[in-house]
């Protein structure tokens, strides 16, 4: 079964789908001291806030040297360093 995955053609890119988005201006630090009504994901366990929109409705994949976090954002977010 696997060597049949690996002999099909592809049919696509993950350039196609992924992108880097730049990192947000806002600060971790000064995220932690705003009560805004968008969510700010961080690579870190917490989920903060944030006043402003940066992401509409995209899936969030944050890397850091441990792990992979996914959040599906239903929305706006923000984010600090993520792929989307």
């Amino acid at each position: 079964m696997c060597d049949e995955f690996f002999r099909r053609e592809s049919n696509g890119k993950l350039g196609d789908i992924i992108s880097e988005e730049k990192k947000s201006t806002i600060q971790v630090g000064t995220a932690k001291d705003l009560n805004g009504e968008y969510t700010f994901f961080i690579s870190g366990d917490s989920v903060l806030s944030c006043d402003k929109p940066l992401l509409k409705n995209r899936p969030i994949y944050i890397p850091n040297e441990i792990e992979l976090k996914v959040f599906n954002s239903i929305g706006y977010a923000c984010l600090y360093d993520c792929i989307v």
